[in-house]
């Protein structure tokens, strides 16, 4: 559900928010666990952000999904205490239930009753995960036509008119001569 940098005693480390309510903790970086989900999924994180940058429009924090189905937004969760510590998690928009806000806090709350705290404001936090939204469905679509999980006779099954066919000779003469 959640990739999530976080501190403890030792120094830095990320928590995994599992879909059974379980929260793992891992005495490594968020880009090192980050790395090892791509690696997990075959997938190849720069070459990823490149595709979802393209589809999103989207400069910097693109969303970004491992398997095709679920999108990661990424959220701000904490100020960094030390060089190349990171601020951001990525958090799945599948679980998000809904996001709150409480006097200063803004929390993102998943299905599970699980929560977590954004340090943007709650415009920015759901900005994010909307756009996150829109990636997931832009993300089914090319997967449909990719596996062609839609019928082309929806579209072409229609008999070629005699307009059809002058149109396309008419192209095709422009190509020519050129």
């Amino acid at each position: 559900m959640a990739i999530i940098p976080d501190y403890d005693d030792k120094g830095n480390c990320t928590k995994l928010y599992m879909k059974n309510g379980e929260i793992q903790k891992m005495n490594k970086s968020f880009r090192a666990v980050r790395n090892k989900v791509c690696k997990y999924y075959l997938m190849d994180f720069k070459a990823a952000r490149e595709h979802f940058r393209e589809i999103s429009f989207m400069k910097n924090l693109v969303p970004i999904s491992f398997d095709g189905e679920d999108v990661f937004v990424y959220i701000k969760v904490r100020k960094p205490k030390f060089k190349n510590d990171g601020a951001h998690g990525l958090v799945n928009t599948t679980y998000i239930e809904k996001v709150t806000k409480d006097k200063d806090k803004v929390m993102v709350k998943f299905y599970n009753n699980e929560n977590i705290k954004s340090l943007w404001t709650a415009d920015n936090t759901e900005k994010h995960i909307d756009r996150g939204n829109k990636l997931k469905q832009q993300c089914r679509d090319n997967f449909r036509i990719i596996n062609n999980d839609y019928d082309l006779n929806e579209k072409y099954g229609k008999p070629v008119t005699r307009k059809d066919l002058i149109l396309v000779m008419e192209k095709t003469l422009e190509v020519l001569e050129r």
